[in-house]
């Protein structure tokens, strides 16, 4: 009876018990199973007593193995002594839901008989602490692992805003973000994450006229710390975020924009959560603002490089068409516009050209003369004023109006271009999207019209300086035709002569390869190749007899004269070279100095073999012109001698040539 009693309490006491105790033999029949293990595992008693306890499903499969290997090391104990593992174990409930326990073990050994006694802890409350502490120590480590990244990066300003807010939905596991730019306490918004949710123009046009959007960016401003986006606002945001808090981004001590987070769960932001993602908020304040810093001043640079190459093409080029697309090249790429046009103004005919432009899809814009009153730059030329048309500009009276249309045009800016104080003509862009532009922005823009404006000022005074050069070029060569026309009547050779001589010096020059700016100078030294001769009497110029030996010296003595009358005048000193040196021969024996081999001036030597060709081939009043034949050999002969071999070789290919096409002829 004593016995029956004493099992009857012990069963009490262990139905009383809250943790579960579960009693299984060698095999791992149940034998016994209080009513604690029923509440916790949902099995009544007559469920599992005598069943095996791997197959009720009560131990994961992943787990039976580790479970079977405890109890095979509990059959080493000899004693019935508790032993305490820390076997935390996710057994299973009826229902399938996993229970999270940590298992003690007692092994009861009576004769030969062996049984395990399992004391079970339910430990839900330590499980969702651990759960809790792990949760954050994995947002920790992501927002310090995205921090560090931040930290060292040197990204494109809008990227990096958009990998932050990215970044930070993905690390807290929450529905939205938010990042925008802070500037005379405007918001604009520049990222978001999930993309497309919110059209962000529109978004920063309603926030920046809402009082409470107002209230809470002084709030920001004056306690620099993150504040709960109240409920007058949820509605810019959505609908279905029940917990929303806006961080401010701060660095060195400045709020320079803000992070807007919204989670569906409420009241997912804790303080706690909220400290952690205010470090990282600020940590992310200052890569913003290292990136800014680096847009700004590469955008500077950039700038500077820009008026640069357009400096170096103004000076470097007289071709006003390669500065014009340098300019606009610089303009369309630094300003981000889509098409630009510069636009010529002529006084005369109160008109505009279009004289270069880039980014249209047409060249139509090329051929059309923009009278001033009817169009939107002429309105600039009366002006001389900026023209900014926002949006729709195509609705202005324009002739240009349908090309503005196909273009796809929708805002327009017109700038006068003016140089000491005169009009030149128009700068204009085009945007086919909508624009707002910053102040530095129409800065830089006057900047690049001034340089435009440079430009062309420099053209119109290259263009007149060449007109005047060209027309003072022409009263030179008119002078020396003269000169040679008034000599040709003092002596025995014929205008015809000069200019059939020039005519063919010029032609072996060019063969051999002399510069196209040096030709002009041989041409006038071919045709004052006698002026010396001014200074011979015309008792032995015109001597039909042979002359005396002093005679001969005299007459020797014309290109010395030449280069006395030549040299002192500036323009003709680089044609001194024929008058001076074409009597000079190859071997050395000519006069008046005696040169040899290329001592003589190239120019000359070539003269020196056009000038007795053509003697020898023309009537002259003390003889009859040579067959050419005849003049040919007499050359060929006098090569090595006389005349420059190379300069021989060179004529007698032109003179071949020019016989073959009078022949066909």
């Amino acid at each position: 009876m004593k016995q029956v009693y004493f099992k009857n309490i012990c069963n009490t006491i262990l139905n009383y018990v809250s943790d579960a105790i579960i009693i299984i033999d060698e095999q791992g029949i149940i034998t016994y199973w209080n009513s604690s293990a029923e509440k916790m595992f949902g099995y009544s008693s007559n469920e599992v007593l005598k069943k095996n306890i791997y197959h009720i499903f009560l131990i994961p499969i992943e787990f039976v193995k580790k479970f079977k290997d405890e109890l095979e090391s509990l059959k080493k104990q000899t004693k019935n002594e508790i032993v305490k593992k820390q076997f935390k174990l996710p057994l299973k409930h009826k229902t399938g839901k996993e229970i999270y326990t940590e298992v003690f073990f007692i092994p009861w050994i009576k004769k030969n008989n062996y049984w395990i006694i399992l004391i079970i802890k339910d430990i839900p409350t330590y499980k969702k602490l651990e759960e809790s502490i792990s949760k954050k120590l994995k947002i920790l480590f992501s927002l310090y692992k995205t921090a560090q990244e931040l930290s060292k990066s040197v990204e494109n300003f809008s990227e990096l805003a958009k990998k932050i807010v990215k970044l930070s939905v993905e690390n807290l596991r929450i529905s939205m973000g938010l990042l925008g730019c802070f500037k005379d306490k405007k918001i604009t918004f520049i990222a978001q994450y999930p993309e497309n949710i919110f059209d962000l123009s529109s978004l920063t046009k309603k926030w920046n006229t809402s009082p409470y959007a107002d209230e809470l960016i002084s709030t920001v401003i004056k306690t620099e710390t993150p504040q709960k986006i109240p409920n007058e606002l949820m509605d810019f945001i959505d609908k279905d975020i029940k917990d929303c808090i806006l961080f401010p981004l701060i660095s060195h001590k400045t709020i320079i924009g803000i992070l807007i987070l919204g989670s569906e769960s409420e009241n997912f932001f804790t303080e706690e959560t909220i400290n952690y993602i205010q470090h990282f908020a600020n940590i992310s304040g200052i890569s913003l603002e290292k990136a800014q810093i680096f847009e700004e001043s590469n955008r500077r640079l950039q700038k500077i490089i820009a008026l640069r190459n357009i400096d170096l093409a103004i000076a470097g080029n007289l071709d006003i068409r390669v500065v014009y697309k340098i300019a606009l090249y610089e303009i369309v790429t630094q300003l981000k516009v889509d098409a630009a046009v510069i636009l010529i103004y002529n006084p005369h005919t109160r008109t505009l050209q279009c004289e270069a432009q880039k980014g249209f899809t047409t060249r139509e814009i090329e051929n059309i003369v923009v009278p001033i009153d009817k169009s939107i730059a002429g309105e600039i030329v009366r002006t001389r004023k900026i023209i900014y048309i926002p949006e729709e500009f195509y609705k202005k009276e324009d002739i240009r109006k349908e090309i503005f249309i196909k273009e796809g045009f929708v805002v327009y800016y017109g700038i006068p271009l003016l140089a000491k104080g005169k009009l030149l003509g128009v700068l204009e862009l085009f945007h086919r999207s909508l624009h707002e532009e910053s102040i530095e922005w129409f800065d830089f823009l006057e900047t690049l019209a001034g340089q435009v404006s440079i430009a062309i000022d420099n053209a119109i005074l290259v263009e007149d300086l060449k007109t005047k050069h060209f027309e003072l070029l022409k009263a030179y060569d008119q002078t020396i035709e003269g000169w040679a026309l008034a000599l040709s009547l003092k002596s025995d050779e014929t205008v015809e002569h000069s200019k059939r001589v020039t005519e063919l010096t010029l032609k072996i020059a060019r063969r051999m390869g002399i510069k196209d700016e040096d030709l002009m100078y041989i041409r006038w030294g071919a045709l004052l190749h006698d002026i010396g001769k001014i200074g011979i009497p015309d008792s032995i110029l015109l001597k039909p007899g042979c002359l005396t030996e002093e005679e001969r010296r005299i007459i020797e003595m014309h290109p010395v004269y030449a280069y006395k009358m030549l040299s002192p005048i500036e323009y003709l000193r680089k044609a001194i070279e024929i008058p001076y040196c074409h009597h000079e021969r190859w071997d050395g024996t000519g006069y008046p100095r005696g040169l040899k081999g290329k001592e003589i001036p190239l120019s000359a030597r070539i003269f020196a073999v056009v000038d007795v060709w053509d003697a020898l081939t023309s009537d002259r009043p003390y003889r009859k012109a040579w067959p050419k034949e005849k003049a040919i050999e007499y050359i060929k002969d006098q090569s090595g001698k006389q005349f420059d071999p190379e300069v021989v070789k060179h004529f007698l290919e032109i003179i071949q040539t020019y016989q073959q096409g009078q022949h066909q002829g």
